[in-house]
């Protein structure tokens, strides 16, 4: 079950991203007043798929959900790899095509969620210290 987690989690993504790419670039419509339809931008959304594929898989390596006790050393791991990705990916979002926020919210999303992931890991530890 632990695993699924991981491929549901990329197939979210996948699925916004990928459905997000349908829809015109509002900055081409609005901005440069191109109105022609525009192609499917497949090798970008090819690349940010491969991009999702990819963090998710690291994200799986770090934290190892087969052996994680609520080790908050993984979680710490796995949130700065994700919020490191965001920083990095957020220098894009000027002018940005709809996949391109949908990829900017699932990785907003997965940041979040290993966040919430840490303090459960740190509330954990320290309980069970104190025991």
């Amino acid at each position: 079950m632990k695993h699924v987690i991981f491929l549901l989690t990329w197939a979210l993504g996948a699925l916004a991203i990928g459905w997000q790419a349908r829809l015109p670039d509002g900055y081409l419509v609005h901005v440069r007043g191109i109105t022609t339809p525009q192609p499917y931008p497949l090798q970008h959304v090819l690349t940010l798929l491969l991009v999702t594929a990819a963090l998710t898989l690291a994200l799986w390596v770090v934290i190892r959900p087969h052996t994680f006790q609520a080790a908050w050393e993984r979680a710490l791991i796995a949130l700065l790899l994700s919020a490191a990705t965001a920083a990095y990916f957020s220098a894009g979002a000027m002018h940005m095509p709809a996949y391109y926020a949908a990829f900017l919210l699932w990785l907003a999303l997965i940041t979040l969620m290993l966040l919430l992931l840490l303090v459960g890991c740190v509330f954990a530890a320290v309980r069970a210290s104190r025991q």
